[in-house]
């Protein structure tokens, strides 16, 4: 049986008069549904194989850090977008606004 509460010590009827927690958890079971976690962890694998591949051909070839650091702000943007983009597709087959 699965559990709709995030929180290992409280269980959702504990946490239902408390409006504050009740949001928190309703934003957790979104980001369940829509798969989120999931896409960032993929992305942060990829992003990290990613850097360390052009660490190792980067010294090789000597090519300056900018390279690198430029990349990094790169998969930091795409990462944004990659989430943004996961969201809106995944609400889009569902029809919800």
């Amino acid at each position: 049986m699965r559990r709709c509460c995030v929180l290992d010590a409280l269980d959702c009827r504990r946490h239902r008069g408390n409006k504050g927690l009740a949001r928190v958890h309703g934003f957790i079971e979104r980001l369940r549904q829509r798969k989120l976690v999931q896409w960032a962890v993929a992305y942060a694998a990829g992003a990290f194989a990613l850097l360390q591949g052009i660490d190792i051909v980067g010294a090789k070839f000597g090519w300056p850090e900018s390279i690198e650091r430029a990349l990094i702000i790169a998969l930091s943007i795409g990462l944004f977008v990659t989430l943004v983009l996961a969201w809106r597709l995944r609400t889009g087959l569902e029809g919800e606004s």
